[in-house]
């Protein structure tokens, strides 16, 4: 049985939140990392904690515009929390990928810090879907339809 996109896409967001969030507690965790601590592939960077937060700034930004622009909420904040989030991965990767210069690199806390709050709405406008479909559902049944 194949999911529909729109499924599979939520499905995919929830998944990367969760992702994220697991980053976010192994970074606070103040512990040693369970992948390299400059992981690449071929020349390029793929910092978990700079390419997970990417990807789930894009599928959210995409679903955004996917399912129409309005004026909610819950969609603003996870528009405007997904454009600063890929912002800032986006230049995090290319400061890494372009190796300007040295010092303190903290592109990953400030990527961090703008994913976590958008993993935190993209959990929180799952659950409120799941609860209203549970509710629509329970509603239906009720009225015999």
């Amino acid at each position: 049985m194949t999911r529909p996109p729109a499924t599979l896409h939520r499905t995919s967001e929830i998944a990367l939140a969760v992702f994220v969030l697991l980053v976010d507690l192994v970074l606070l965790a103040d512990r040693s990392l369970p992948w390299p601590t400059w992981p690449k592939l071929g020349s390029a960077p793929i910092d978990p904690e700079l390419v997970l937060p990417g990807v789930l700034a894009i599928l959210v930004i995409v679903g955004v515009i996917r399912e129409g622009l309005e004026l909610r909420v819950g969609q603003l904040l996870a528009l405007g929390l997904g454009a600063l989030t890929l912002w800032w991965a986006s230049l995090s990767l290319y400061t890494l990928y372009a190796g300007t210069g040295g010092g303190v690199f903290f592109g990953g806390l400030f990527t961090l810090a703008s994913a976590t709050p958008l993993a935190v709405v993209v959990l929180t406008r799952a659950g409120i879907r799941r609860d209203l479909h549970r509710r629509l559902v329970a509603s239906v049944r009720r009225a015999g339809i």
